[in-house]
């Protein structure tokens, strides 16, 4: 009797119970498109920095050292490359987009924007966005010149530099115009003979770039995220010290993030970066570095992490009909793929978008060859980068 007590107390009434791992039964192909193969890529992207203790090292351009929050700047970058390859596709140089359909995240490990083909592409001395008016970037070939004996020859790029934000200035040529059309061309080239890389030898005329309209009004949990007032507090006043701009982030309560909507009614692109630790230079004391860094070990090291070493992140598209919410659970994916001890730091990033794709000559390879290596990926970004709490 005693042990039939014990196996019935042991009975517990069952039911069917709504809980479901995060993202079961959902098809890939809905959230995130397929790359294309592509021989190239032709980006061009304005930052504004609004958050504290943020650097140039989120370009992959530079280093964080020394801070760069509260700046605006254009960047652009090209490369091109054979056979073609779908890194050209979704990676970018700066902020690479979310998944295809709208309201959506995915987590992903931290992307390798100089992934791509192993043989580079020349296309001459320099490829050129202009704008209307007098507006041009001139993204000149690095290197300018093609060093010899032969077996050097191995790199080609265009861009790595920044331009100052500059749009409707009186003396100034623009940089950026939202919401306008920008041309895309380069002169083509012939390498010499002895060049390990391949070269396309007839101009590019008639490609487009498109900008997007301008990112404004943006909100996080109803507190307008803005630019640090160096020296002010957040009523304003003089202090002396730096103004701490931060936000909460998902990580344990909602992200509500909100913005005037566009015309257009395309999508907003959220990318919330979670960052490791990063040395910025030799030191001997903490006088030795930058405000934002401090000496561990004899180097300069960022507060917040630094921007250039992300281990994982979340890449939300999100209607552009004004609010999105990123809830903690879209985060569930990223623990897995880090280790929390390396957690030094944490950015959001929100963006505007426009992708298109130009057509260009076949490629030359160094030993002769022609190759096909139609489209070429064009992205046009508005960013604006925060600072996000870390728990």
């Amino acid at each position: 009797m005693w042990f039939l007590a014990i196996v019935v107390s042991c009975v517990r009434p069952t039911d069917d119970y709504s809980v479901a791992l995060h993202g079961a039964g959902t098809d890939l192909a809905a959230i995130e498109a397929a790359p294309s193969p592509m021989g190239g890529r032709v980006e061009a992207a304005r930052y504004r920095l609004w958050g504290t203790n943020l650097g140039l090292g989120l370009t992959g351009l530079y280093g964080d050292s020394p801070r760069a929050d509260g700046t605006e700047f254009v960047a652009a970058s090209a490369s091109f490359g054979y056979p073609a390859s779908t890194a050209y596709d979704r990676v970018s140089a700066f902020l690479s987009p979310g998944p295809l359909a709208s309201d959506t995240c995915v987590v992903r490990p931290a992307s390798d924007a100089s992934a791509g083909p192993l043989e580079m592409v020349d296309v001459g001395d320099a490829v050129r966005i202009t704008g209307p008016g007098t507006g041009q970037l001139v993204l000149e070939r690095d290197p300018p010149v093609h060093p010899r004996p032969a077996g050097e020859s191995w790199y080609v790029g265009y861009g790595g530099r920044l331009w100052p934000h500059t749009e409707g200035h009186d003396h100034l040529p623009d940089t950026w115009r939202s919401s306008s059309t920008w041309a895309v061309t380069f002169p083509g080239t012939v390498a010499p003979a002895e060049a390990t890389f391949g070269t396309i030898p007839y101009p590019l005329t008639n490609g487009q770039m498109s900008l997007p309209a301008a990112l404004e009004g943006l909100t996080i949990n109803e507190s307008l995220v803005r630019s640090p007032r160096h020296g002010y507090n957040r009523d304003g006043e003089w202090t002396g010290e730096d103004d701490d701009v931060r936000y909460g982030g998902p990580f344990t309560q909602p992200m509500v993030v909100s913005w005037t909507p566009s015309a257009s009614k395309g999508d907003v692109t959220i990318v919330i970066q979670l960052l490791g630790s990063g040395a910025e230079g030799a030191c001997g004391c903490a006088a030795d570095c930058e405000a934002g860094f401090t000496c561990d070990n004899g180097e300069c090291v960022g507060e917040d992490g630094a921007s250039w070493n992300v281990l994982a992140e979340v890449a939300c598209t999100a209607e552009d009909d004004g609010e999105f919410t990123v809830q903690p659970a879209d985060l569930a994916g990223v623990w897995p793929l880090i280790d929390w001890a390396d957690l030094a730091g944490a950015t959001a990033s929100f963006a505007r978008m426009n992708e298109s794709t130009l057509f260009v000559a076949d490629v030359r390879t160094w030993n002769g060859r022609k190759v096909g290596v139609d489209p070429v990926r064009v992205r046009a970004a508005d960013i604006i980068v925060t600072r996000l709490e870390v728990p």
